[in-house]
């Protein structure tokens, strides 16, 4: 009878241990799932300040480079010693800028060593003196020195560089280059992150003729495209509680992350706030899914086993019982090994096959060439390299987007799978790049498979209705004359494609010794080249271009000289 009565306690206190395990562990979870997804935010939103402030101080630093190679071009200097615009059309230079460079909507002013405007770009204005509004510009007077900074003007929140512009190590002028926040809106946005920029209302006595006329509570906006869905969620859920927040704030009603970047000028003074917004829906949870399941598991399954402990005390039968429980388990576990069995397949599969294109990846690649190496070396074969570059497939890309250029990759594997023989290996190396290994081919054989290769580009490739055309750049290593291990064979394979490239494109090149040497005195002229640009040594000159037969002038060359310290 003791007996039964310290086991019917102990039933109790199982079952009491259990509920409040199963209690307990709820908590934990839903404390945990929460813990997870706030670090989820706080992730996304350092990620939203970090690229901000980068694409701040990469356009800064653009827009200071821009003014340093207009201050340094002999056109700028001469018009300025002649006191003479004819010439000037900076508009042209901001529109290639916004073409080929992250400087989209700039503007440019020339003002002379009094301070007297010379030039705008965007207006035909000129000869008012800029000292009697503009301290900055007594100063470069005073101290002709570079400067960098952000700052509210006339019409807009803007970049704004100044360089002053030297004859001889003689101040003549000074050149700025103005330029807007767009870009860098636009950029965030293909982050995912729309951002709204609204200038401290401190600074609204400095617009006079603000671009956007948009306001909210005296704040400026300064976007030139303004998304009214944003805009309505500042005004309506509290302006002064979104700018002041020190971290995240989770709009639940309209399901967005809400972030802001405040910018401060070189004063410490409050100058713009970004207001950064992320679609709650557009934020990958899985990792948070998969780590709530296995504690929902973990709690089930030591709340299943206190369980199992009770009935085995509750039930005369408890050994069946065990042993039914058992058996369950085991099922469980071998269904799972199975499963992670196959998964573990499918990440192997994963781990070297592409996943676009379903050949040998570049791990898997490497791993066969290095046995097609060793084959070859016991038995005195060669092995072929062919690295092929696609060419023009970046214009596809940003011409007719992502989607067609990977489905133009796709069809383009499966053209070249047809001419590989079983044995030989193809992979997608990267990007547009294929690599071929061929076991013990002849010259014969490799060039066959050039010329089948390069007769099937002719054809053009139809992706949604549109025929696109791209050839091939091919370079050719071999085992082992061309390098003995497999870095080696891929880097020459890869520099005689380079130089085919460099050709004309749509043609192939042997590697030689000759390129290697090439190829590093190209890498030194690039940092010389990078070098000059950035100390100025280059220069611009013109020269007429005369008839001979009527010794008249026709035309004129532009020239650009390289005044290099050494060479």
């Amino acid at each position: 009878m003791a007996k039964l009565k310290h086991v019917s306690s102990l039933q109790r206190t199982l079952m009491f241990v259990s509920a409040l395990w199963l209690v307990l562990g709820s908590l934990f979870i839903n404390y945990k799932v929460s813990d997870l997804r706030c670090e989820k935010y706080k992730e996304i939103s350092a990620d939203m300040q970090n690229r901000l402030k980068s694409l701040i101080k990469e356009k800064q630093e653009a827009t200071l480079v821009v003014s340093f190679a207009i201050a340094n071009n002999q056109t700028i200097r001469d018009a300025l010693l002649k006191n003479s615009v004819s010439g000037l059309d900076l508009d042209k230079f901001s529109d290639e800028l916004s073409k080929y460079t992250s400087l989209q909507n700039s503007w440019f002013q020339l003002s002379n060593h009094n301070g007297i405007s010379f030039y705008r770009s965007w207006t035909d204005k000129r000869g008012d003196d800029l000292k009697a509004i503009r301290k900055d510009i007594i100063e470069m007077i005073k101290n002709p020195v570079p400067t960098s900074s952000i700052s509210p003007g006339l019409f807009n929140l803007t970049f704004k560089a100044m360089v002053p512009i030297l004859e001889d190590d003689r101040y003549i002028g000074t050149v700025e280059t103005i330029s807007n926040f767009d870009s860098i809106a636009k950029k965030m946005q293909e982050r995912g992150y729309n951002t709204l920029i609204l200038v401290d209302k401190s600074h609204k006595r400095l617009l006079l003729d603000p671009s956007s006329k948009s306001y909210i509570d005296d704040y400026y906006l300064a976007n030139s495209y303004i998304e009214t869905e944003h805009a309505e969620i500042i005004k309506n859920e509290a302006l002064k509680y979104v700018l002041n927040q020190d971290s995240y704030h989770i709009d639940e009603k309209h399901e967005h992350l809400i972030n802001t970047y405040r910018l401060h000028d070189k004063m410490g003074n409050k100058l713009a706030y970004f207001v950064m917004f992320k679609d709650l829906k557009e934020i990958d949870f899985s990792d948070l899914s998969r780590t709530q399941d296995s504690l929902i598991l973990f709690v089930v399954s030591i709340f299943l086993f206190l369980l199992g402990i009770y009935y085995f005390l509750y039930n005369k039968k408890q050994k069946e019982q065990i042993e039914d429980i058992n058996n369950y388990l085991e099922r469980k576990v071998q269904i799972r090994n199975k499963a992670l069995i196959k998964q573990s397949k499918k990440l192997e599969h994963a781990s070297q096959y592409d996943s676009l294109t379903k050949l040998p990846n570049r791990t898997l690649l490497i791993n066969k060439l290095k046995k097609s190496i060793e084959k070859a070396r016991k038995n005195t074969q060669k092995v072929t390299i062919l690295f092929l570059d696609l060419d023009r497939f970046k214009e596809i890309n940003d011409t007719y987007s992502h989607e067609v250029g990977d489905t133009l990759l796709k069809k383009i594997a499966d053209k070249l799978k047809r001419f590989i023989d079983e044995g030989d290996t193809i992979a997608r190396f990267g990007g547009d790049e294929f690599t071929i290994i061929l076991n013990n081919a002849d010259d014969t054989k490799t060039m066959e498979l050039v010329a089948n290769i390069t007769d099937a580009m002719h054809d053009a490739v139809t992706v949604d209705n549109l025929r696109l055309h791209t050839t091939f750049s091919i370079g050719i290593s071999t085992f082992p004359q061309d390098g003995e291990s497999a870095d080696i064979l891929l880097r020459n394979a890869d520099t005689a494609m380079f130089e085919a490239k460099s050709s004309g494109k749509n043609r192939y090149k042997f590697y030689n010794t000759k390129m290697t040497e090439l190829a590093f005195e190209r890498v030194l002229l690039e940092s010389n080249l990078r070098k000059a640009i950035k100390e100025g040594e280059f220069e611009a000159y013109f020269q007429p271009k005369i008839d001979a037969s009527t010794e008249k002038v026709i035309g004129l060359e532009a020239l650009i000289r390289w005044r290099h310290p050494e060479l």
